[in-house]
C-alpha cells in the first residue's frame, strides 16, 4: 500500500464544489474524489457554534486521514459496502450514520459531494 499523503485534513469547498486537501495547515490540493484510510470524523464545536449564530458558512467539520487514491472513476467502487455520513451544523454537531454520530472508520470514500464509510 502506498498513501499519496499521510496526515491531511479534508473538507468539502463551496466554492469551488470539490474537495479541499490541507497538510500542515495549508490547503495542498482540490479532489473530486478521495479514498482514505484510517478516518477520523472531527468536528469543531465552537466554529459550529458560530455559523449558527451567525448564519455565515465556514470550514467546520474535517475528515482527517491518509489519501490511498485521487480522483478515481465513478464506477470502481461498490456502494452497497459503503454507508453514507452526513454533516449538517444547523442539526447535529458531529458527523452522522444512520441517525448515529460517527467518530472513526477503516475508509472513506469521498465523492464530492457525498460522503462513504467502512467501519470494519
Amino acid at each position: 500500500m502506498i498513501l499519496l499523503h499521510n496526515n491531511v485534513w479534508v473538507y468539502r469547498n463551496l466554492r469551488t464544489h470539490c474537495w479541499s486537501v490541507k497538510r500542515a495547515g495549508r490547503v495542498v490540493m482540490y479532489a473530486q474524489s478521495l479514498l482514505i484510510t484510517s478516518p477520523q470524523f472531527v468536528v469543531w464545536k465552537k466554529v459550529v457554534e458560530k455559523i449558527r449564530n451567525d448564519k455565515r458558512k465556514t470550514p467546520c467539520a474535517y475528515v482527517r486521514g491518509n489519501i490511498l487514491d485521487i480522483d478515481m472513476g465513478p464506477n470502481e467502487f461498490d456502494l452497497g459496502e459503503w454507508s453514507q455520513v452526513k454533516f449538517n451544523p444547523y442539526h447535529n454537531t458531529d458527523f452522522m450514520m444512520n441517525n448515529k454520530p460517527i467518530g472513526f472508520g477503516s475508509a472513506c470514500l469521498m465523492i464530492y459531494p457525498n460522503v462513504y464509510v467502512k467501519v470494519k
